[in-house]
């Protein structure tokens, strides 16, 4: 049906995001902000499951 979708934040803005987030308090709203800041446009679910992915929930 659907099969594998790519994750929305990758590339560059993961390089980006990995450091950010560990080095404090982050909310998944204040991330897709920035990331919006940045150009990407993801959703609150993408970012969601990129944190997830990396065990930062």
């Amino acid at each position: 049906m659907d099969g594998h979708k790519p994750q929305a934040v990758s590339g560059d803005h993961a390089v980006w995001l990995s450091p950010w987030m560990k080095d404090g308090d982050f909310t998944v709203r204040g991330l897709v902000a920035e990331l919006a800041g940045r150009g990407l446009k993801v959703d609150y679910y993408s970012v969601r499951d990129f944190v997830h992915a990396k065990r930062l929930s």
